[in-house]
């Protein structure tokens, strides 16, 4: 038992000095986040259409509409809607995540590291996107197999778990909205000086809430509701900023304004 806890927190500090050297290593490229001060504010006052990977996107006609700029992540562009409409903006939200190996940290399970399948699919990714603006983690820098025309990188160098609104979404220096893909995409709209949201897919956000993703066999399921302390952070995160959240039928937000996809995209949404 006391090999076991002197194991323990050996584990940790080993753990804790990587983190500090890869901190400081990833400080000494702090110069190719510089220029990233030419997107502040550049669609000022403007609206941005956000997707999530949810599988609600599976009962929605997805459009390009005017007035709107668009913004995906992760595996959003694989949906042929998505894909056909271009978007302007793109996250890749995962450290270390383009290189060949990936390390499974696994709870209940022990750790390993294994082949980075999801490398490829960002490859495609990138390769669909020629007029898209990608936004990666600054771990990815050195494994880029092939860099898209429009790229711009972002980084947290400080602890992401802040309390009350510690945010610093400037993606020039420091950027720590970095809880899940759909906090960087805020982030990087509120830089960008998107004062408005729709946000298509973000599942969790609903009422009741469905799992599941749109590129699974599965059809969505009604799953637990999201913790209120995630909705709040998110809450704190689009402060001053007008959200929507676009659900199917009979699904609702209880914090944010929310619309089925035809009520809001059909209607003059100037006035809702």
């Amino acid at each position: 038992m006391l090999f076991f806890l002197m194991s323990n927190d050996i584990n940790k500090k080993m753990k804790s000095i990587i983190k500090f050297l890869l901190n400081y290593f990833w400080r000494l490229h702090q110069i190719i986040l510089k220029k990233n001060i030419n997107l502040k504010n550049l669609h000022k006052d403007e609206s941005c259409v956000i997707f999530g990977n949810g599988g609600s996107l599976k009962y929605f006609d997805i459009k390009r509409h005017d007035g709107f700029f668009y913004m995906g992540t992760t595996f959003a562009m694989l949906h042929k809607d998505i894909e056909n409409l271009k978007p302007d903006f793109y996250v890749i939200p995962q450290k270390y995540d383009f290189y060949p190996l990936a390390f499974i940290n696994n709870n209940n399970k022990e750790s390993h590291w294994n082949f980075n399948y999801r490398r490829r699919i960002y490859k495609r990714i990138i390769k669909k996107g020629k007029d898209t603006r990608f936004f990666i983690d600054l771990s990815n820098y050195y494994g880029l197999f092939q860099r898209p025309k429009l790229l711009n990188f972002f980084y947290s160098y400080k602890n992401s778990q802040l309390k009350d609104d510690e945010f610093e979404y400037e993606l020039n220096s420091n950027f720590n909205c970095t809880n899940g893909s759909l906090e960087i995409m805020i982030g990087i709209s509120k830089y960008l000086g998107f004062k408005k949201i729709i946000l298509i897919g973000c599942d969790y956000l609903g009422t009741p809430k469905l799992d599941g993703h749109f590129y699974s066999h599965s059809d969505p399921w009604i799953g637990k509701k999201i913790y209120n302390s995630y909705i709040e952070r998110i809450k704190k995160l689009s402060k001053n900023m007008e959200v929507v959240t676009i659900f199917p039928e009979g699904i609702s937000s209880n914090e944010f304004k929310s619309f089925t996809y035809d009520e809001f995209f059909e209607k003059d949404n100037d006035n809702i």
